[in-house]
């Protein structure tokens, strides 16, 4: 019985993620409406995750996520349009990335 807590909990705590920028995810700024105004639209980004131990760190690491995204597209900057929270998606972000040539 003592062992099947403890795998439990271990379990429970792996499943409790912390989402890493990459070192590309680390170059995009956070942009608003009127800077983007300036910038090359580069693609939509949806992304969701359920990987936290509560629904402020979901949507914190859908963001990231969002930022690493973004990186891979060949963006530069992301414009946040929307954040929630849905009990099975987990942390969702709906955003924009943008090629700035400001920066």
């Amino acid at each position: 019985m003592k062992y099947g807590i403890s795998l439990t909990l271990t379990l429970g705590f792996l499943g409790a993620c912390t989402t890493t920028l990459t070192p590309e995810g680390q170059t995009i700024k956070v942009i608003n409406t009127n800077m983007a105004k300036e910038c090359e639209f580069v693609a939509f980004i949806n992304e969701h995750n359920n990987g936290g131990r509560s629904a402020e760190h979901e949507i914190n690491n859908a963001i990231l996520d969002t930022k690493n995204k973004a990186a891979e597209l060949g963006a530069n900057s992301v414009e946040i349009l929307d954040t929630g929270f849905d009990i099975f998606l987990g942390g969702i972000v709906k955003a924009n990335a943008y090629k700035c040539d400001s920066w």
